[in-house]
């Protein structure tokens, strides 16, 4: 009967019957090549609360990673009880951006991370994340760093940062461990003059120049 049926038209309609779903078929596997050929970018999101609403360009998002199309993005997280957080970005081909928030309560209390664990360590692995960039970025800026606080048995070294950009060294604090020289102390002065000649050939040692730095002396 299906035979009949299928005999009984006009062979174009044969090829109509056949074609359309191969068109739809062909299309929707052009449609996901071409998605994941413009999809160059990464968005990587971890938020506390985990039931907070993300919306990215008015998408709802979770927590995770997703590829997205390389362009200009606003950010907009919210919950009852916590204040919002918003951002824009945009992104380039083949870069990462990273969204990791724990929302604060608009009450100024931590009751609800107190009281709900799983949030509570989310926002506890963003603030241990955040911190080493930070470090890791501080260390780039500031090279010294990584070998600083010094300590000898006559001296110390260091450092204070700029009051206006706490991710750069400005000062370079050496310590002395000796009484300040004055007139009633005249023998303090060499000390301190040679004291003061091995903390700067240690910063040498190192491979920095001390004079790409303003060092304050102190004493204790």
């Amino acid at each position: 009967m299906i035979t009949d049926f299928w005999n009984s038209l006009p062979r174009i309609a044969h090829w109509t019957m056949i074609a359309v779903p191969l068109i739809i078929i062909l299309g929707m596997i052009l449609s996901s090549i071409i998605d994941v050929a413009t999809k160059t970018a990464v968005i990587q999101i971890t938020v506390a609360p985990v039931s907070s609403t993300i919306k990215i360009n008015n998408k709802i998002y979770k927590n995770g990673t997703y590829k997205v199309a390389p362009k200009t993005y606003n950010a907009v997280i919210s919950k009852d009880g916590f204040n919002d957080y918003k951002e824009t970005f945009s992104l380039k081909k083949g870069e990462t951006k990273k969204i990791m928030v724990a929302l604060e309560q608009s009450n100024g209390k931590n009751d609800w991370y107190d009281n709900n664990q799983d949030d509570e360590m989310i926002r506890e692995g963003i603030g241990d994340i955040k911190y080493d960039e930070a470090a890791s970025e501080f260390s780039k800026e500031n090279p010294i760093a990584e070998k600083i606080p010094y300590d000898s048995t006559y001296w110390s070294i260091n450092y204070m940062t700029d009051p206006g950009n706490n991710s750069k060294i400005i000062t370079l604090i050496i310590t002395l461990n000796m009484q300040e020289p004055s007139p009633n102390r005249p023998n303090n002065v060499a000390l301190a003059n040679g004291y003061k000649a091995e903390a700067l050939a240690k910063i040498r040692e190192w491979g920095f120049n001390p004079d790409d730095f303003y060092i304050s002396y102190r004493y204790r």
